[in-house]
């Protein structure tokens, strides 16, 4: 059988454009700095890369979750000790002035000094974070759909 020139004039010229596209293609590998420039190039590690990138999100959304958690967590704490010393100081103001001796205007003025310190209760415990939730209440969150 006999061979052409022109077929080895063809055959050479497409393998001089086969020899092109993957120079071309290492150049923009290198050009990039990455190995992959579609998952076509190798599918695992595509897959494996497009794992991690999500294993890292998740991480990510992890540690956001665990800061927030702290926050409002350290605001409850500080929430509650400042309760606790308002419901000690109402004790020791109705302990000490439940002697008997009180007048009519001593035992108003000792009503609105409790009524006082149970509005500031109350305001205690409608406390929120900073995003706007309640922070002792689960029932009637912000963002709850009720």
């Amino acid at each position: 059988m006999r061979i052409s020139s022109s077929a080895i004039y063809d055959t050479n010229v497409n393998l001089l454009n086969q020899q092109q596209t993957k120079l071309l293609h290492t150049q923009q590998q290198l050009a990039s700095g990455r190995r992959m420039l579609t998952p076509a190039d190798d599918p695992f590690a595509s897959a494996r890369a497009l794992e991690i990138s999500q294993s890292d999100s998740a991480n990510t959304q992890f540690v956001t979750n665990r800061n927030a958690a702290k926050h409002s967590t350290a605001m409850a704490e500080t929430i509650l000790q400042s309760a606790t010393s308002l419901l000690q100081d109402a004790r020791t103001a109705t302990v000490g002035d439940g002697s008997g001796v009180l007048t009519i205007s001593d035992k108003r003025a000792l009503a609105e000094d409790l009524q006082g310190r149970l509005d500031e209760l109350v305001g205690l415990a409608n406390s929120t974070d900073g995003v706007g939730n309640f922070l002792f209440s689960a029932f009637r969150a912000r963002h709850s759909p009720l």
